[in-house]
């Protein structure tokens, strides 16, 4: 008996068509990669004609199903954009369209065991899937460079538009969002609030920072470029600001610039990891530059007794007999007994209590304002604050 094959429509760039579906693993890493190719292209529409077993109308080719397939082998992710329907009584009919996520990448490999135990790869983890004409292929770097100019074309299209069409607003807002794109080339990542964002570097002006994140991204690169200190005025400001700095970096450097500059440590010390804190410190101290490390053995007295016992002998090694000194005060401190608080208080503020309320924003603007000597006395209020308020966060 012969059996005839069924015909095929004419296969396309957004059309394929498979004669039956059995379930075999390269069957399913085959359609997965056709889906990939399609939504990274225009679209397209994946036609069964027939599928062998039922089960697989609900295991597989089902939307939800697919979707989560799919994701299983995509990044960034895809979402709503698959539709499943029944197809010639006996098979399915899938489309899926264009994302605007894209492109995505495979971030597994895709391979099955042939009969020889071989693995045979349908794509390649890092590898990008497009369509061309009837067939699925990979992304070169013709691809990339016409993405690319796609995506720049895009984003300066918005912005002729918002300036013809006005209102002014949104021009203005437009600007912001550009100003906004980050000073420097990162690593692809998917922002669901933001799914047509591509990494670019910032585009250079002398305007104002539009939020404290950009001047502490500005002074992390003018450290690290020159090891320039970030003022006293922003280290303030970035204090006032505190919730909104999560950035490790930033923060590293906020700590590192409030002890070269006698400025209150432990908000940004109580931000910072456990072992990584214990190894900036350690670093400090190692390197032995004043008053960093003067300040850096202040720091250390609500810590655990074990490290602080662990940063005072390397201390002793300090080239500055103030280090030595007040390396021996502390040693002399009880920091074992029921009154640690108040001996930690007394070493650090000269006094054991103090019973009177500090507005921290209205005390930073005094330090920001004041001349010298006012200065000092919103720094002593400022010292309080954060030892009442961050400091004994860290001796828990």
């Amino acid at each position: 008996m012969v059996i005839k094959k069924q015909k095929l429509d004419h296969e396309s760039y957004e059309r394929e068509e498979k004669a039956v579906f059995h379930g075999r693993e390269p069957e399913v890493l085959k359609c997965i990669h056709t889906l990939s190719c399609f939504t990274n292209y225009k679209g397209g529409k994946y036609f069964v004609k027939e599928v062998k077993n039922p089960k697989f109308l609900k295991s597989f080719f089902d939307a939800a199903v697919l979707e989560n397939k799919l994701n299983s082998y995509l990044d960034p992710s895809v979402s709503g954009i698959i539709g499943v329907s029944s197809y010639n009584k006996k098979g399915v009919k899938i489309i899926i369209k264009k994302s605007n996520r894209g492109p995505h990448f495979y971030k597994e490999d895709g391979y099955f065991i042939n009969f020889k135990k071989e693995k045979v790869f349908v794509f390649k983890r890092g590898s990008i899937g497009i369509r061309r004409s009837g067939l699925n292929d990979i992304f070169n770097s013709k691809d990339l460079e016409a993405l690319f100019k796609n995506k720049l074309s895009e984003l300066f299209k918005g912005v002729q538009e918002v300036v013809v069409k006005q209102p002014i607003g949104e021009l203005f807002n437009t600007i912001g969002k550009l100003k906004g794109i980050s000073s420097e080339i990162v690593a692809y990542k998917h922002s669901p609030k933001d799914p047509e964002a591509v990494p670019m570097r910032q585009i250079l002006d002398t305007e104002p920072f539009n939020n404290i994140n950009e001047e502490l991204n500005a002074s992390v690169k003018s450290w690290k470029t020159s090891k320039a200190m970030p003022s006293e005025v922003l280290i303030a400001n970035a204090y006032k600001n505190s919730k909104n700095i999560k950035n490790k970096e930033h923060l590293n450097l906020l700590l590192l610039s409030s002890l070269e500059k006698h400025l209150p440590p432990y908000l940004w010390a109580s931000k910072i990891k456990s072992p990584e804190l214990k190894s900036l410190i350690k670093e400090i101290i190692n390197k032995d530059c004043y008053p960093s490390t003067n300040e850096a053995l202040k720091l250390i007295v609500v810590l655990s007794s074990r490290f602080v016992a662990e940063i005072l002998s390397l201390a002793d090694s300090s080239k500055y007999i103030s280090v030595n000194h007040l390396a021996t005060k502390i040693s002399n401190l009880n920091l074992k007994d029921k009154n640690r608080i108040e001996s930690i208080r007394k070493f650090l503020l000269g006094t054991t209590n103090y019973n009177g309320k500090i507005n921290i924003d209205t005390t930073i603007n005094d330090f920001i304002e004041a001349n010298r000597e006012k200065k000092s006395e919103s720094k002593y209020l400022w010292r309080i604050y954060d030892l009442e308020n961050f400091g004994w966060r860290l001796s828990k």
